[in-house]
């Protein structure tokens, strides 16, 4: 079973055409989605409700969010509930780089960790 993502609404633009076009050569393609895209995940999802989302539907949250993020995380955990993970990307990172990033993460390593 490979990692499956969640890109925050910060990140609809390049990073997400650089999936696509990634997971149209086929070969290690990324189960990815974005805020926004299922019905039940509208644009303007607050990060509560986006962190309870990713939890049921097990993906990782990819965001740049650190500012707010961090903190609803911690409420969302001492809540009771838990997070399959966030991958926060730095401000500034190069896209080919954040993509070779997820493709590496969610193929060669194991779920679990």
């Amino acid at each position: 079973m490979t990692l499956r993502y969640v890109l925050d609404e910060n990140l609809r633009g390049a990073l997400w055409q650089a999936i696509q076009q990634h997971n149209l050569q086929g070969a290690h393609v990324l189960d990815a989605t974005r805020v926004g895209d299922p019905p039940d995940l509208p644009l303007g999802t607050s990060d509560p409700d986006l962190l309870v989302w990713a939890e049921c539907e097990g993906r990782l949250l990819v965001s740049l969010d650190k500012k707010t993020l961090l903190g609803h995380l911690a409420q969302h955990l001492q809540a009771g509930h838990h997070s399959p993970g966030i991958l926060l990307v730095t401000p500034g990172s190069v896209v080919p780089a954040v993509l070779g990033y997820l493709v590496l993460a969610a193929h060669a390593g194991d779920p679990a960790d």
